[in-house]
C-alpha cells in the first residue's frame, strides 16, 4: 500500500517544493523551489531521500495531517514544537507514525519556512526539468490541486518501517534567529548610491516588513536610501537581487521573483547567503555586509564543501 498524508489544517501558504526550475530566465521562468534549501534537505536526509526530493513548505501557523497507512517522515525548518498523537516529538530526528495517527506541527515565529517530508519523496506534478509548485503561472508540485483541508498528499513509494532512526547531527542544527547577517556583492547601479548612503545601507538594521512572501521581501529602515530614479530600461533580476524602490526602502528578490524589473539593482545577495532569504520572517532584522565577488565565490566552495559532508548532493543556487 502507497503511502499517504491527509490535510486536516493546510497552515498557511503550503506548498510541494523539490527541484527548482533552473536555466529558464530567457523564459521568464523564475528560480523557484524550496524557500530554504538546506532546511529542506535536512528534512529529506532524516527520512533516506535525496535533497530535493518533494516536500511540503508551510510556515506560520499550524499544519494538522493525519496518516494513511504506516509512515516514515521528519521535519525541519523554524519549528516550536511537533506532536504525533498529542505527544511531543524530536523534530531532529525520523519519525515513524503509524496508520490513522495525528500528526501537528507547530511553526515559531521567528523564521518562515519549515518543511515536511516522507520517504521516497511526495507525488507531484512535473514540467520541463523542475517539479517545484509555481502558484502564478499553476505550474509544477500542487499548483494544479492547491493544497487544503481534505487534500491527499501521496508519497512515491510504499514505506519502510522500522528501527533505523537518523538524527541530525548537533553541529548541523540550525539555530533560528531574529538578527541575521545577510552578505552582498555590489549590483549594477550600487554606483548610483553615494559614500554616505553606501555606508548607511551597510551599518543601518533593515527590519523585514508584513509584505513578505515567496515572492520577495520589503524591508523598512529607520533612514531611507535616496537615490535618483530616472528612467531606468528593465534588466535582468535574479534570486537575492536587492532593488531599491522610490520610497527608498529596499526589496529582495525571493526564489519565486520576477525574472526582469527597472528599478536600480544596488546589491546581490551571494550564493552563500541566498538560502537565508526564505527563513527570515515579518519583523526580523538584517544588517548587510558587503564581499568582493572572489571572496563571495570562496564563500559559496566554503559553505557548501561544510553542508556536504552531510548532504552529498545539497545545491545552494
Amino acid at each position: 500500500m502507497i503511502a499517504a498524508l491527509k490535510i486536516i489544517n493546510p497552515g498557511i501558504g503550503s506548498t510541494l517544493q523539490g527541484i527548482p526550475y533552473r536555466a529558464n530566465r530567457a523564459f521568464g521562468m523564475p528560480l523557484c523551489g524550496p524557500a530554504e534549501p538546506i532546511m529542506m534537505a535536512l528534512a529529506n536526509y532524516l527520512v533516506g531521500n535525496e535533497s530535493s526530493a518533494l516536500a511540503l513548505e508551510t510556515g506560520w501557523s499550524p499544519l494538522r495531517l493525519t496518516a494513511m497507512g504506516d509512515v516514515k517522515i521528519a521535519v525541519a525548518g523554524s519549528i516550536d514544537y511537533v506532536t504525533i498523537n498529542g505527544v511531543i516529538a524530536d523534530h531532529y530526528s525520523t519519525l515513524y507514525v503509524p496508520c490513522g495517527g495525528d500528526i501537528f506541527i507547530m511553526p515559531n515565529n521567528i523564521g518562515r519556512s519549515c518543511y515536511l517530508a516522507i520517504s521516497g519523496g511526495f507525488v507531484g506534478e512535473k514540467w520541463m526539468q523542475g517539479n517545484s509548485t509555481y502558484l502564478p503561472s499553476k505550474i509544477g508540485g500542487s499548483a494544479l490541486i492547491p493544497i487544503f483541508g481534505g487534500h491527499i498528499l501521496h508519497a512515491n513509494h510504499p514505506q519502510i518501517i522500522g528501527d533505523n532512526i537518523c538524527h541530525i547531527p548537533i553541529e548541523y542544527r540550525q539555530p533560528i534567529l531574529t538578527d541575521k547577517i545577510i552578505r552582498f556583492i555590489a549590483g549594477p547601479e550600487w554606483h548610483l548610491l553615494d559614500e554616505g548612503q553606501k555606508a548607511l545601507f551597510t551599518t543601518q538594521k533593515w527590519q523585514i516588513s508584513n509584505r513578505g512572501d515567496r515572492m520577495g521581501l520589503s524591508l523598512n529602515g529607520k533612514n531611507a536610501l535616496k537615490i535618483p530614479h530616472h528612467h531606468m530600461d528593465s534588466s535582468a533580476v535574479f534570486n537575492g537581487t536587492i532593488q531599491c524602490p522610490p520610497n527608498g526602502q529596499p526589496y529582495i528578490l525571493g526564489v519565486d521573483g520576477q525574472t526582469s524589473g527597472g528599478y536600480p539593482r544596488i546589491a546581490q545577495i551571494i550564493a552563500a547567503d541566498r538560502h537565508l532569504i526564505g527563513g527570515c520572517a515579518p519583523g526580523n532584522n538584517i544588517i548587510f555586509q558587503m564581499k568582493e565577488p572572489e571572496e563571495a565565490r570562496r564563500l559559496h566552495r566554503l559553505k557548501l564543501s561544510k553542508w556536504r559532508e552531510l548532504l552529498p548532493d545539497l545545491r545552494l543556487d
